[in-house]
């Protein structure tokens, strides 16, 4: 195998590197779960740590799965404004419980880390934008 160091840095294999995502000198970044300052090593990370990563994507999951079939019933009845008496009584009562979880939710992640908080989901969205990761949006 050949020692020589790469024009991008990092492995020799480039694992999951495009060209130009090793070279360096990014701006420091707050990473979502901690809110601490950290250099990013490649031009698209958010975390400073797979642990981090991970323990925010996996509450992410747990809290979709609950609200997701929610925020769905309250979009298609309108809030529980649009359709048969029963689907409108689902809509209210989906539309409440998906208000209030996301309050819940929300409280939770601004006292975690010792009061230090999580990032806001807005800001977290508008990162990934940046960074070219959500390009749908």
């Amino acid at each position: 195998m050949n020692d020589a160091p790469l024009d991008q840095g990092g492995s020799q294999k480039r694992h999951n590197r495009l060209p130009g995502q090793n070279v360096g000198g990014w701006a420091p970044r707050h990473c979502p779960e901690c809110m601490k300052l950290f250099e990013p090593k490649v031009a698209n990370q958010l975390f400073c740590c797979p642990k981090h990563n991970s323990a925010w994507h996996d509450r992410s999951k747990k809290r979709g799965v609950v609200l997701i079939p929610l925020v769905i019933t309250a979009r298609v009845t309108r809030n529980g404004t649009q359709g048969k008496p029963e689907a409108r009584e689902a809509g209210r009562r989906a539309s409440n419980r998906a208000n209030q979880l996301m309050r819940e939710y929300r409280d939770d992640d601004r006292a975690a880390n010792e009061g230090r908080g999580r990032m806001e989901w807005t800001e977290y969205t508008l990162w990934r934008i940046k960074l070219g990761l959500d390009l749908n949006i």
